[in-house]
């Protein structure tokens, strides 16, 4: 009987899964063993979190800037990724494609822009072991075929797994397990304006593990998060405490909590902790989210515009909760729409006159 190391090991090193997707490349016709994937997930998930852990330990990778993850929108890397490269039918897409199926993210509407957001949402999902790359094209993977059959706390779970293939977040983990740990020490090569703007595609990869960590009762150390201010142009930290055991959920905090890692950094200064948007007109990015959402083809609703500002914006405004969301939408689309009587749940479109 197979142990569960061997297991884990044929896991990380996607052993299986490999064997099962070169089929689908050999052959167009090829149906995808749903039944065979879910009993495989079943077991990955089975086999506690810190045996894996215990196994990159012992089996750790090299970190390269490649691996600093950069993405927008993370359903767009995770179940809409999966949903739509299967609807394609999974022949194989370049980034300009993939960029192309979500026009609701790219704010300006040329190959460009579709390719950059599809490079970086596609090169997240593989991280996240949904696709991979063959000779150029980007694939959905056997996992990515029944990642949205999976319930939502096993999709958590098994991307927790999958985000420890990547050198990056097993010296991240690890480290976390150990002491308070510098996201800015794996980002020397990038500018303090880079490091502010991938934190955040970083720290949610990293919540993931720290989430199942917390499941299963590891305990784990400080993380540091920089973050760009503009006005001053310089980095400022923010702190995410460790976990002790306790009942806790992740908060970043921006008051100055003095650590050994941090002293020689007297310089650095904190955010102001009331990190809350008062209104969608003091943000353009938030802004052109809501109209590109407007503008769908098929319509939206008030509440999946509230759904997808709170998963893109919510590190950028984490002081803000579920209702202040709705609240500040609300108000907004009901102003530029001119229908102060529009229903949170009604489908509408609206496209601004030129």
């Amino acid at each position: 009987m197979i142990s569960n190391r061997e297991y884990i090991e044929l896991f990380i090193t996607r052993s299986l899964e490999e064997s099962v997707d070169n089929l689908m490349l050999s052959d167009k016709n090829f149906l995808v063993p749903k039944d065979k994937i879910h009993e495989y997930v079943g077991k990955v998930l089975s086999i506690p979190y810190i045996e894996y852990i215990d196994y990159i330990r012992h089996n750790i990778g090299s970190v390269n800037d490649d691996q600093l993850t950069q993405s927008s929108s993370f359903s767009a890397c995770t179940t809409d990724m999966c949903k739509a490269l299967e609807w394609q039918g999974n022949p194989g897409m370049h980034f300009v494609d993939i960029g192309q199926l979500f026009p609701q993210y790219v704010k300006v509407k040329n190959d460009a822009a579709y390719r950059k957001y599809g490079e970086n949402q596609i090169k997240t999902s593989t991280q996240l072991g949904l696709t991979f790359e063959y000779y150029g094209c980007w694939y959905l993977t056997c996992v990515g075929y029944i990642y949205n059959e999976l319930e939502e706390q096993h999709q958590k779970s098994l991307l927790a797994r999958t985000i420890l293939r990547t050198p990056l977040y097993q010296h991240i983990m690890i480290g976390l397990l150990e002491k308070d740990v510098d996201l800015t020490d794996y980002m020397q090569s990038l500018s303090d304006s880079t490091k502010g703007r991938r934190s955040g595609s970083i720290l949610r990869m990293i919540n993931l593990c720290l989430d199942e960590c917390r499941k299963d009762g590891i305990s784990y150390h400080n993380l540091f998060i920089p973050k760009y201010s503009a006005t001053e142009k310089k980095l400022v930290m923010a702190i995410q405490e460790g976990y002790n055991g306790s009942v806790q959920t992740l908060e970043l905090d921006f008051s100055h909590k003095p650590t050994p890692n941090r002293q020689s950094q007297a310089d650095t200064r904190m955010l102001n902790p009331k990190v809350i948007l008062y209104s969608v007109y003091d943000d353009k990015d938030v802004r052109i989210l809501i109209h590109n959402m407007m503008e769908l083809y098929e319509g939206t609703t008030i509440m999946n515009i509230v759904a997808e500002c709170q998963k893109e914006f919510h590190q950028r405004y984490f002081g803000m909760e579920p209702n202040d969301w709705r609240h500040l939408i609300c108000d907004y689309v009901r102003k530029v729409t001119e229908r102060p009587n529009l229903q949170e749940e009604e489908v509408f479109r609206y496209v601004m006159a030129i």
